[in-house]
């Protein structure tokens, strides 16, 4: 175990390092106010959801770009700048966070699977695993005092680079009927 965090902290230190000085989006001239803001807000929302998931893990914020989060091997939560700057509110970064925490608190990272597999309602097992991080993630943020139809508006904006209409239609139905207990 001590062998995969040595690499996940290869992994980020190389991550940061590439994003500083050779990504184009950042450079040496970029101000770092956009990337302390970012943190900052993290800093800020992560808490609330961390004692609702009952795990207290680390979120690292990367000066990056890219639109992307997720959880490293050793169950650290990578998130981007990029990503935190989409979200327009802090109900969407919470639901961003949250989403990561529910992989986390499923142990997703160490469960990987084969992503071939297909569950019990014929939807891969990846696929059933990001739904059920999203179920999750509304949990916490009902629970935390954020609005969870945030999570549909971020999922929305990050669905045009991606393919997240299964998702998006899940979530809409979850929150529609959300389960009785």
């Amino acid at each position: 175990m001590s062998r995969l965090r040595h690499y996940s902290a290869v992994f980020l230190m190389a991550s940061f390092f590439w994003a500083m000085f050779y990504h184009p989006a950042y450079s040496a001239t970029t101000p770092a106010a956009a990337y302390n803001a970012a943190m900052s807000r993290v800093a800020r929302i992560a808490p609330k959801l961390e004692a609702l998931a009952g795990r207290k893990t680390p979120i690292m914020v990367t000066p990056d770009m890219e639109k992307e989060a997720f959880v490293l091997p050793d169950g650290n939560i990578i998130i981007t700048t990029g990503l935190v700057a989409l979200c327009k509110s802090d109900d969407e970064l919470a639901f961003i966070i949250a989403h990561e925490l529910s992989h986390v608190v499923a142990k997703d990272f160490e469960n990987s699977g084969t992503p071939g597999l297909t569950g019990s309602r014929g939807i891969p097992d990846l696929q059933l695993r990001e739904i059920k991080a999203d179920e999750n993630a509304v949990r916490y943020l009902k629970n935390a005092g954020y609005n969870p139809y945030a999570s549909i508006s971020i999922l929305a904006r990050l669905s045009k680079n991606h393919d997240l209409k299964d998702r998006l239609d899940s979530l809409s139905r979850y929150l529609k009927n959300p389960p009785s207990n």
